[in-house]
Parts: structure tokens; C-alpha cells; sequence
């Protein structure tokens, strides 16, 4: 279940606020001229991504894709690992 708006081709991670929803995933920002810390915070997040959101588990596999909106159901591709 999406717990905030998703759009379709989106990276999900699990929902930090409600246990079993996902979210789009958000990375930490990185300064012009990346530290260390910088590039291990990234290599961190990307960890986090459990999969793509193929938008509302209505219309996914319809040609025309539509966000999956906040408490509603998402499809998401999960590949294996």
C-alpha cells in the first residue's frame, strides 16, 4: 500500500511511518564536492530500495500507468535479489 503519492517508474523504499506501506524513495543529498561520508550515506541508501513502483495496482498493467495515491494499493516490481 502506497503511503504517499507514487508515481509510476518510481524507486520505493518501506514506509518509515506505517509498517508494510512504501514510499518513494529519498537519498541523501550530496555537496558539489562529495566527502567520503558523502559517497558511503549514498551507498547506504541505495540499500533501501526494495523495488519500482508500476503505479496504482488498478492500472499498472494497462498501457497507461496512474500514481498510486496515499492509502491505496501499488504495484511494485521487486527483483530478486
Amino acid at each position: 500500500m502506497a503511503d504517499a503519492d507514487i508515481e509510476p517508474g518510481s524507486p520505493v523504499q518501506c514506509a518509515t511511518a506505517t509498517s508494510g506501506d512504501v514510499i518513494t524513495f529519498a537519498d541523501s543529498s550530496v555537496a558539489v564536492t562529495p566527502t567520503q561520508t558523502d559517497v558511503a550515506a549514498v551507498q547506504a541508501d541505495r540499500k533501501r530500495v526494495i523495488g519500482i513502483c508500476l503505479g496504482s495496482a488498478d492500472t499498472w498493467n494497462t498501457g497507461a500507468p496512474v500514481k498510486a495515491t496515499d492509502g491505496n494499493l501499488a504495484a511494485v516490481f521487486v527483483p530478486l535479489q
